[in-house]
C-alpha cells in the first residue's frame, strides 16, 4: 500500500510567486533567486513536509535554509 505524497508539483507551482519573491528579498539577485527556488522545489519533492503542515510556512523556511546554505558555502569558498 503506497501513501500519497504530502506535496504535489501543482501545489509547489501554486506557490511559485511567493517562493521567488522571498528568494529575491533574501539574495538580491534574480538568477540566484531562481536557483534557490529550484533548490527549494527539489527539496520539497525529495523530502516533502508531513501531511497537514502549512505548506507556505514550510516553503518559507526551506527557502531561508537554502539561502543560508548558499551564503555559508560562499564564505567558505572565499576563505580558501
Amino acid at each position: 500500500m503506497s501513501t500519497l505524497p504530502a506535496v504535489t508539483s501543482d501545489a509547489l507551482l501554486a506557490h511559485r510567486g511567493f517562493i521567488v519573491k522571498l528568494a529575491r528579498e533574501l539574495v538580491h539577485d534574480e538568477s540566484l533567486a531562481e536557483d534557490l527556488a529550484q533548490t527549494t522545489y527539489l527539496q520539497a519533492l525529495r523530502k516533502p513536509p508531513r501531511h497537514g503542515v502549512n505548506l507556505r510556512a514550510w516553503l518559507a523556511l526551506a527557502v531561508r535554509n537554502c539561502a543560508r546554505q548558499f551564503y555559508r558555502g560562499e564564505r567558505r569558498r572565499q576563505a580558501r
